[in-house]
């Protein structure tokens, strides 16, 4: 027997690291049961250095664990492994080892032209090699990956064929060449076609194609609602987004910029309660697309591509005018930039000028048939051509027909014969028909009802009601293949979890006639679907996708509101506005009380019972008074009157009337609601009233009986405090509220009693010194007025104050603030610009740290109720990896700021430099661990996802607690 670390264990050690995965013969050709000490040595290699594992087709391998791999590849020379790997007759055929044979040749291919497993393959490569060798830094092959995932879909929608549209094509490439106006910038290009047309397909080819190069090309769908629910700064967060992905060497800028609009946006978002009850929804600043203006300089263009823009038809026009204002001024502010706007209806308002719209009609004759040549290969010329005198050139119809033509036998043109009106609706039943599975064909039609379609999904929802149960789970994955092979109706889902999707355009034209053609098929559908989400019995699925796919259906099963709230997650909302119109009315009614700005149909909001029209008028007239829109708010709000006539919304009412400068008629709805208010107890109510009663007396002259209802509210307060000193977010800022507003009527009264103005200073500093400071940064407005009033007698509010404006020095705000305080603008002057960036920094660092912290204890929840009995979702694993390296960015941030520093913050880098070390080497045990159970999902790996829980929660604890370290060192520094 050969004693162990011969040179033929070393060749088979050496053979097995070249390989991705084995079988044991590609290692050891010779192997025979004739020569048994060979095959203990080769059980012993296997049992001690190999692990087995299962590829997604159930063929299982060999393969050298990590450890070992890493260990030969750091201590081998390539010249040495590139002649092992020669030297292998048999080499696995997966983008893994042709990814290790091309770097070992030296012919790896720049990353742009790497597909994602090989992307993915590359990440692999520098995890085994280390860092000293020639591969692409980390930082961009993952960028590369983010950019590969984000086109696929537009890839697929490519790949199902692309012709003509050469005017078009020809009119956006001069549109984007030609030089911009000097002062307005380029009007935005927009394209308005009906479904199906080709609109995205068009903008796919313009964001992959060649002639862009040397451009920014940014894809923005407004069919993923949280895009349209969060305004601007969320358009101008994918947009640099984009741009760090889509450019790796520009990644950290990229991120830089976003953390910082983040922060303006937190800054920006909040109601400014001093003075109103709500506030403008915050534009993005100037000086934030100056920051863009600068990452992208080095670029000839960047080109927005702003695709189903319809989705803003469902919301509030005011929404609308928003996004359009955002982008003028972006157009204004960067000559670079050109939009161009898709949608199947054209933009409502005319918050900017746009070039006449090109109307995207089908293709001509010429055209559809060279898509149907390129769906069709080898059919004869003279059937394509029937084909398009029958069905019209709408590109969907001529991918339906052609799926058709692909399953029917003789006399196709007859199959494909339809009559006029729904054109598509009748070839997708063709198409249906000539489903040569009849289990797919059961549930092909039915099926749409639920939005994807997993085996499991097949199998716990949809069997039974199609007729096809029972089905074990061979029979429900084979069905799910079937369906997988249909492309022209499903293709995966977005979320990443191999769920199939329908075609949206598919979907939307069949769904109603199922639901009118079998209403007790789809109710039995979707009942089964919400027991199968609320229940979680899915593997493998997010609990975002989970809860969103329940509430779906529990709208479209017109369940009572009661009911809905006890499961409504408010990150769903966006998501399911863009199906409003798939809903029964009283679910629309329902959607539009829990998302921002939701339109509806004024005929179903008349259905309405009064309660009902409350819930769902309420955010509507808020969003106008966010936007100024105050005739239309007003109108709104008249749209219904109570009994007697009362207003259903009478705080809003008195709001608009306000701001509209009808103070008397303010005044006269005022009094009579506040009366009504109490004498029904609703007491919230009747603060509010008494609240905007005072303002506007303040504002008419009438200080005297201003101060005698803030006066009883004052009192009320007290008489609270007293019973009960703790702290509740609202009543503390309603209570400071009310000071800061005593004590400014009492300052500027005609008959000024120092002793009183004397007893609200001292009450208001006390009250607001005791008041935690996040409450009162979330308070912009009254945090000013309390600088102003009580800043020479309470001077950390004074300073509290200047740091939440100082963080964009050069915003408006900190510009209003200095003017009304000199005392402010004083230490604004002689503060530390680093200092004001280092704070800055410390809030992202800490808001990260959390963030991962919250993200390792949901997967760690997760893991201990799965028990080992299947994987671990994949979604809460990338978001783990996600936040660990948002994390490290931060770190190095902060870092890199307090090194360069030359003064006070030199004292940070130390702790700050150590804190990098130990969550870089975090980040890499939670990348390593990821890929482990995203290739096996194992017992060892996932132990080893376990350790790496561990020890990530240990570092993201650690994180907090040096943020609280430093911020002690920051205190102690500015005393000095």
């Amino acid at each position: 027997m050969k004693a162990e670390g011969a040179p033929a264990d070393s060749g088979r050690l050496l053979r097995a690291a070249v390989l991705s995965v084995f079988d044991i013969e590609w290692i050891e050709p010779e192997l025979s049961e004739d020569d048994p000490d060979l095959v203990d040595h080769v059980a012993e290699f296997l049992a001690s250095s190999c692990e087995r594992v299962i590829d997604s087709g159930g063929t299982p391998s060999w393969r050298l664990r990590d450890d070992m791999r890493v260990r030969v590849f750091r201590g081998e020379t390539r010249a040495t492994l590139l002649g092992v790997l020669d030297s292998i007759a048999v080499r696995p055929h997966e983008p893994l080892q042709t990814t290790l044979e091309q770097f070992l040749r030296g012919s790896l291919p720049p990353l742009d032209q790497l597909s994602r497993p090989a992307l993915d393959s590359v990440l692999q490569l520098r995890r085994w090699f280390g860092d000293d060798v020639d591969l692409p830094a980390v930082r961009q092959v993952q960028a590369r990956v983010e950019w590969t995932a984000f086109v696929e879909p537009l890839e697929r929608l490519l790949a199902r064929g692309f012709v003509g549209r050469e005017d078009l094509l020809t009119g956006l490439r001069a549109f984007i060449d030609d030089a911009a106006d000097p002062e307005s910038g380029a009007r935005p290009f927009v394209i308005r076609g009906v479904g199906g047309s080709g609109k995205s397909t068009v903008l796919g080819r313009l964001l992959t194609d060649p002639w862009a190069g040397h451009d920014l090309v940014v894809y923005i769908n407004y069919d993923r609602g949280w895009l349209v629910d969060g305004g601007p700064f969320s358009l101008f967060d994918e947009i640099v987004r984009q741009v760090g992905i889509q450019r790796p060497e520009l990644h950290i800028d990229a991120t830089s910029l976003r953390w910082r609009a983040e922060s303006d946006r937190r800054a920006g978002s909040y109601g400014d309660i001093a003075s109103r009850a709500s506030q403008r929804y915050a534009q993005v600043p100037r000086e934030l697309m100056a920051k863009l203006s600068e990452l992208v300089g080095p670029f000839r263009r960047l080109v927005l591509l702003l695709d189903t823009f319809e989705e803003m038809g469902r919301r509030e026009i005011s929404i609308e005018v928003e996004m359009l204002t955002f982008l003028g001024e972006l157009i204004t502010a960067e000559p670079k930039v050109r939009a161009v706007i898709a949608g199947r209806t054209l933009p409502q308002s005319d918050a900017i000028r746009t070039r006449p719209p090109f109307r995207l009609t089908g293709l001509d004759d010429t055209d559809a048939l060279r898509l149907l040549r390129q769906l069709l290969p080898g059919t004869d010329e003279p059937l394509l051509r029937e084909v398009v005198q029958l069905v019209g050139g709408n590109p969907l119809s001529l991918h339906l027909a052609a799926g058709v033509l692909e399953r029917v036998g003789d006399e196709p043109a007859r199959m494909l014969r339809v009559a006029e009106g729904n054109v598509q609706g009748q070839l997708y039943s063709r198409l249906l028909e000539h489903i040569p599975d009849p289990r797919v064909r059961a549930i092909a039609h039915p099926g749409l009802i639920v939005r994807r379609i997993t085996p499991q999904i097949i199998r716990q929802v949809l069997a039974e009601p199609c007729g096809i149960a029972p089905l074990d789970e061979e029979e429900a994955r084979a069905v799910f293949e079937g369906l997988r092979r249909e492309a022209t109706l499903c293709g995966p889902s977005e979320d990443g979890d191999g769920a199939l999707v329908h075609r949206q355009d598919v979907r939307a034209l069949m769904l109603a006639s199922i639901q009118r053609d079998k209403p007790g098929t789809s109710r039995a559908i979707h009942e089964g679907a919400v027991r199968f989400y609320a229940d979680g019995r899915e593997e493998g699925i997010s609990e975002f996708v989970g809860r969103r796919e329940e509430l779906y259906h529990r709208l479209m099963l017109k369940q009572e509101w009661p009911v809905l709230d006890g499961r409504w997650s408010p990150s769903a909302g966006p998501e399911l506005a863009s199906v409003i119109d798939e809903l029964p009315p009283r679910s629309q009614l329902y959607l539009t009380t829990k998302v921002r700005g939701l339109r509806v149909d004024p005929h179903i909001r008349a259905t309405a019972e009064d309660h009902e029209w409350r819930h769902t008028a309420r955010p509507q007239v808020e969003a106008r008074i966010a936007r100024d829109q105050l005739d239309e708010a007003l109108q709104l709000l008249r749209e219904r009157r109570g009994e007697g006539e009362r207003s259903l919304l009478p705080v809003q009412e008195v709001e608009v009337l306000e701001r509209l400068d009808r103070l008397p008629e303010a005044l006269e709805l005022v009094v009579r609601e506040r009366e009504r208010a109490i004498s029904r107890g609703s007491l919230d109510t009747a603060r509010e009233l008494i609240s905007s009663e005072a303002r506007i007396r303040e504002r008419i002259g009438q200080w005297g009986q201003a101060m005698s209802l803030l006066s009883q509210l004052a009192d009320v307060d007290r008489r609270r405090r007293a019973r009960d000193p703790g702290v509740d977010d609202d009543v503390r800022i309603q209570e400071l509220v009310v000071l800061t507003s005593m004590l400014r009527i009492a300052r500027h009264s005609d008959r000024r009693d120092e002793r009183h103005v004397q007893e609200l200073t001292d009450e208001t500093a006390a009250l607001a010194e005791a008041t935690p400071k996040r409450l009162l940064t979330k308070a912009p407005s009254l945090l000013r007025d309390l600088a102003v009033e009580i800043g020479t007698v309470a001077p950390s509010i004074r300073d509290l104050a200047v740091t939440a404006l100082a963080e964009d020095s050069g915003s408006d705000a900190v510009e209003r603030f200095t003017r009304a305080t000199d005392a402010a603008q004083n230490y604004m002057v002689s503060g530390s610009d680093a200092l004001l960036i280092f704070r800055s920094l410390l809030d992202q660092l800490e808001a990260t740290a959390q963030s991962n912290l919250d993200a390792i204890q949901r997967l760690a929840q997760a893991d201990r109720r799965s028990a080992g009995r299947s994987p671990i979702t994949l979604p809460l694993t990338e978001r783990w990896l996600e936040t660990s390296r948002n994390s490290l960015d931060a770190l190095t941030q902060a870092y890199e700021t307090a090194r360069a520093d030359q003064g006070v913050l030199r004292e940070c880098s130390p702790l700050l430099e150590q804190r990098l070390k130990t969550t870089r080497a975090t980040v890499r045990a939670a990348e390593d661990s990821n890929r482990s159970i995203r290739r096996t999902g194992s017992r060892n790996a996932r132990k080893d996802l376990a350790a790496a829980l561990d020890r990530g929660e240990r570092t993201a604890r650690e994180n907090l607690d040096a943020v609280s370290r430093l911020r002690r060192i920051l205190s102690r520094l500015r005393r000095m």
